[in-house]
């Protein structure tokens, strides 16, 4: 019986998988930072009027209001709030604010700076910043030639001109987020910092009096006292259209710092005032970001037969980099398992015969550790990845970066360990190993996946599966079919059997052993052909359909 694939599943299956592979390695890890504990979450524009009872309004609606086509939200995000949400040392690669409503597309462009102001409050005037009003009061923005630039020690993390503002349905809570294509800001994961953005929408303007609606979230005042302006950590500038309507560089006069006033007169009198910032979410590079090997061409495909030692930019050494932060304590271990699925460690990394190293960070960064040291199957004690004597098929690197305060982090990248042609079977589908149980008198699906680990295209594979009682090794059932298409270095296939059924007719346990063989070239290596490997047993149970049982006694 044949099975052949069409190849153009086979390629449309590839594309997906790409796509999706690329999506998850792209996408940022973003963390939500709220403020106080148990403080309030509202919307940028709130009224609530209850007199002679509690009433309490907040208007932060002013950066995306259509009467001002350009915007600057100012604010800042303390260290501790950052702590508390989990973030580390390390560089800022984006940003979130979470929309409720968005009334129709914005369009035009943004800008986003980010700067480290320790202790310095945003309402503090401001000497030094060019530019005028509203300048004074900002800690990221002035006005130098008529361009708003970047102050001192400001990074511009983001300048594009294609930016875009998706409608929201009211009530919706859709995350927007900004992925920055500028410099780069490294937060030391101690400091409070100023994050300023700037929209401009020089086409964009209705003047139906509406708005945006994002989240915001309170916070907690480090200066005393109940002024409006002892702690202001939300600023916002805008323009009104009339004014030089395509000038994106034009934010003049027109500011607030947007904060809740509440007041009551029942059943005594009341008032003061609560500080809010936008909710946001913030993505750092922190951790560990690649090693060698890794799942990423071009150090996802290792040559069967080479030695790993440094000897040329194709062969470098087993290494981990991850960023670094002064004066924290890092502790890293490091190894190699395979081939899949077993897990047995074929290289363990050593520091002076130790399996882990510890050492106090020195600066802000990436920074690679190279391995000197190493035991196992396939190391040299150098630290060299020695394949002379290697199976082929897919490897895992297990990595660990635990850096203290910032905790523990596991890293798992499979890479290939390949000969020229090379055909593996990765994985058994169905049936599944007990406690699963199949239906007695029913047909079990049968089905497998196979891998090219070799450097040729395979594009043709015949498999057999059989099946026997267990114990006793009896053969109940073999089945066969053919696999065609075009699998590339380190793709896979699942395959079904589709021929004629395994039917169970008796209860119990069995075993099933599925092989593969390479048709269109010669198999250089034929260790990782079935499944389960030797000395290994995939154990399922077939049971009846319906049990009895006593519901009373």
């Amino acid at each position: 019986m044949r099975c052949k694939s069409v190849l153009s599943s086979v390629i449309l299956t590839s594309a997906i998988l790409l796509l999706c592979s690329m999506q998850l390695a792209e996408a940022q890890n973003y963390v939500t930072i709220p403020g106080v504990t148990g403080g309030q979450q509202r919307t940028n524009y709130f009224y609530e009027y209850n007199y002679p009872n509690l009433t309490q309004y907040i208007f932060g609606n002013y950066s995306y209001y259509d009467y001002y086509n350009r915007g600057y939200d100012e604010f800042i995000v303390t260290a501790a709030d950052m702590k508390k949400a989990g973030l580390c040392a390390g560089p800022l690669a984006g940003l979130g604010m979470q929309f409720v409503h968005v009334p129709q597309e914005y369009q035009g462009s943004m800008r986003i700076f980010v700067k480290s102001i320790g202790s310095t409050y945003l309402g503090q005037f401001n000497g030094s910043a060019q530019g005028g009003y509203p300048y004074y009061y900002t800690h990221c923005i002035q006005k130098i030639g008529g361009v708003i630039q970047p102050q001192t020690n400001v990074v511009e993390v983001m300048n594009t001109s294609s930016w875009s503002l998706p409608v929201v349905g009211e009530g919706d809570t859709t995350w927007v987020d900004y992925e920055f294509n500028g410099n780069q800001f490294v937060w030391d994961g101690k400091s409070n910092i100023a994050i300023g953005l700037l929209n401009c929408r020089p086409t964009n303007i209705t003047q139906n009096g509406q708005y945006a609606t994002f989240m915001i979230t309170e916070v907690n005042p480090p200066a005393p006292g109940q002024s409006y302006y002892a702690y202001p950590p939300w600023f916002q500038a805008f323009t009104y259209y009339y004014y030089n309507q395509t000038d994106c560089n034009y934010l003049e006069y027109s500011y607030t710092w947007p904060y809740l006033y509440y007041y009551q007169y029942n059943p005594n009198y009341e008032y003061g005032y609560r500080w809010f910032r936008p909710l946001v979410r913030l993505a750092i590079k922190s951790g560990v970001t690649q090693s060698y090997p890794d799942d990423i061409d071009p150090r996802r495909i290792l040559r069967a037969g080479d030695v790993y030692k440094g000897q040329d930019r194709n062969h470098p050494k087993p290494s981990l980099t991850f960023y670094e932060q002064p004066s924290q304590l890092f502790t890293i271990t490091y190894k190699i398992v395979g081939p899949l699925p077993s897990t047995n460690t074929v290289y363990t990394a050593t520091w002076g015969g130790n399996s882990s190293y510890t050492f106090t960070g020195t600066s802000s960064g990436e920074k690679q550790i190279t391995m000197t040291g190493a035991t196992g199957l396939y190391a040299n004690s150098d630290g060299s990845l020695n394949l002379t004597n290697a199976t082929g098929g897919s490897y895992r690197v297990e990595a660990t970066v635990n850096s203290g305060a910032c905790g523990l982090q596991s890293w798992y990248k499979s890479f290939i360990v390949a000969f020229q042609n090379d055909v593996a079977m990765s994985q058994i589908r169905s049936p599944q190993p007990v406690p699963k149980k199949n239906p007695l008198n029913v047909t079990t699906p049968l089905s497998c996946q196979i891998q090219n680990v070799g450097l040729d295209d395979v594009t043709e594979v015949d498999l057999t599966v059989v099946i026997r009682t267990y114990p006793g090794g009896q053969k109940v059932y073999e089945g066969s079919t053919t696999w065609e298409g075009v699998l590339e270095t380190g793709a896979r296939a699942s395959v079904d059997f589709t021929g004629a059924p395994f039917v169970p007719t008796a209860v119990g346990r069995y075993s099933a052993e599925y092989c593969a063989t390479l048709k269109n070239a010669y198999d250089l290596q034929t260790g990782n052909d079935c499944l389960p490997l030797a000395g290994q047993t995939h154990i399922f149970e077939v049971n009846y359909n319906q049990e009895g049982a006593a519901d009373a006694i």
